[in-house]
């Protein structure tokens, strides 16, 4: 009766010591019960890819300007969270990052004498550059505005070609426009 005792505690003890539960929790892999899924940390950097985005967070920049010539621009310029273009780069690994750049718009108001002469929004889906080019600056040129126009300066950055592409817009006091590309690179 002694030795049957000895031999049930003895079982009961290994029983309870190699069911402890903290093995189990740390060796639980779920590919190991349906095959398909695989947790290996090194095969999860080989399956999903990283991306980068430029910039990160929203950007906006807004200037409100009141000449002395009785024009008032308005240019409000900010980051689009939902549109980027993939930099293609031939040259990259599978390991590194898939780099993508926000596309930036920007929305010009300009008023004569507290009159609304023109209005426009740069770079808006139904522009030539949208899906290409990034909106790089728009800055009102004060030396070259006079008391007949307001002249924008802006810029487009060709991030595949790494191309630059400078452009003006010459906004006269009646409303009309043209635009004149003043440097490419």
């Amino acid at each position: 009766m002694k030795n049957i005792l000895t031999i049930f505690l003895t079982s009961f003890t290994l029983i309870l010591l190699s069911c402890s539960g903290k093995n189990d929790r740390q060796d639980f892999k779920p590919d190991s019960y349906n095959g398909q899924i695989d947790i290996n940390e090194i095969n999860l950097k080989k399956r999903f890819k990283q991306f980068k985005y430029h910039p990160r967070e929203y950007v906006e920049i807004v200037t409100d300007t009141i000449m002395n010539n009785g024009f008032r621009v308005k240019i409000k310029y900010y980051s689009l969270m939902d549109h980027s273009i993939k930099k293609s780069n031939s040259l990259t690994t599978k390991q590194e990052p898939i780099v993508f750049h926000r596309q930036f718009q920007s929305d010009i108001v300009v008023y004569k004498d507290e009159r609304l002469v023109f209005q426009t929004t740069l770079n808006d889906k139904e522009s030539i550059h949208f899906e290409k080019d990034i909106l790089q600056f728009v800055s009102l040129d004060e030396m070259i505005s006079n008391k007949e126009q307001v002249v924008i300066n802006y810029g487009y950055h060709d991030i595949s070609n790494n191309k630059f592409s400078d452009l003006r817009l010459y906004i006269k006091e009646n409303g009309s426009v043209t635009t004149e590309k003043t440097q490419g690179i």
